[in-house]
């Protein structure tokens, strides 16, 4: 009760919400997100439709839902990836533009309630369009294929990467002075790991095929206190992107059925737990949404010696 009459007493989470919720511009994104959504889902469905006697194949029934979760999933990946930086960049440096920012820091509100409120102001409609696509889920658990902690862990995901969208775009704002730059900035900063780490993946294991699997560092047998540093710099590499990190962690529960934990023989004595990659996911980008957050509170509260 707390929490929700602290988040209602903040002016200025108030007033962003009723803005934005006022605009004709919300209301056409998420209309537009939505058609689109049903449209790119319709073509998965007729697609396996069309080229499957689905209905007595128990087999290409849950090939069609599994189809049909990760299209959804992307989707909102998708929707988190453009939308998140896009609303949040502008937050504070609107202000600046508006001539009101330094209006606005001479108010009694402290400056971590000024970057909470334009934070989950922004992050709110975000997962406005997440819950707009939930009842697309649905489709999926009607045809099978799907479990019930797949979708809770997919959209903790989800969740956890437009905290941590929306804690850069403010921190962005932050920094400049203009609209433009600040949203250049957020997308650089948020799609660095999304993007970079995978295309690093894919050019290394390019020129180097047969390098990773010579080095005697990944062999628990013959060197298992490297091959433990080593698997912990791998998770953690893996686990700071969320396509390998869902897909990993996909592959471990089909291969293990585990979805928290699986186990590794470091040697014939000794074998050690590993988390699945969505945990450590979470954890890093929730770490990276509180430094980014930290920062943007830093940056609006200082005040530069007259």
């Amino acid at each position: 009760m707390n929490f929700i009459q602290n988040f209602w007493q903040n002016p200025i989470i108030v007033k962003e919400l009723r803005s934005r919720m006022r605009r004709k511009r919300s209301y056409v994104i998420l209309t537009l997100f939505l058609i689109f959504s049903a449209g790119v889902v319709s073509l998965v469905y007729f697609g396996i439709a069309s080229t499957n006697q689905f209905a007595p194949d128990p087999d290409v029934r849950r090939t069609l839902g599994q189809a049909i979760f990760i299209t959804v999933v992307l989707l909102q990946l998708a929707a988190v990836n453009f939308v998140t930086p896009a609303f949040t960049a502008g937050s504070i440096v609107g202000e600046k533009e508006n001539q009101t920012y330094e209006l606005l820091r001479t108010t009694p509100v402290r400056a971590k309630d000024i970057v909470r409120g334009k934070l989950l102001s922004g992050l709110l409609f975000t997962l406005l369009l997440l819950i707009a696509t939930i009842p697309m889920q649905s489709m999926a658990f009607l045809f099978g294929g799907i479990e019930l902690a797949e979708l809770l862990i997919a959209t903790l995901m989800l969740i956890v990467t437009a905290t941590a969208f929306s804690a850069i775009g403010v921190f962005a704002s932050t920094l400049m002075k203009r609209s433009i730059p600040a949203t250049i900035l957020s997308y650089v900063i948020a799609n660095g790991g999304l993007i970079l780490l995978p295309l690093v993946t894919v050019i290394v294991s390019a020129l180097f095929p047969y390098a990773i699997d010579s080095l005697d560092i990944l062999d628990p047998t013959k060197n298992p206190v490297g091959f433990f540093f080593a698997a912990t710099f791998l998770w953690i590499l893996a686990s700071s992107n969320p396509f390998i990190a869902a897909v990993l962690s996909e592959a471990i529960l089909i291969d293990t059925g585990e979805i928290f934990f699986w186990t590794q023989d470091i040697t014939p004595t000794f074998t050690i737990y590993i988390p699945s990659p969505w945990m450590g996911f979470v954890i890093i980008n929730l770490f990276v949404a509180w430094l980014f957050y930290r920062g943007a509170i830093r940056q609006v509260a200082y005040r530069p010696k007259q």
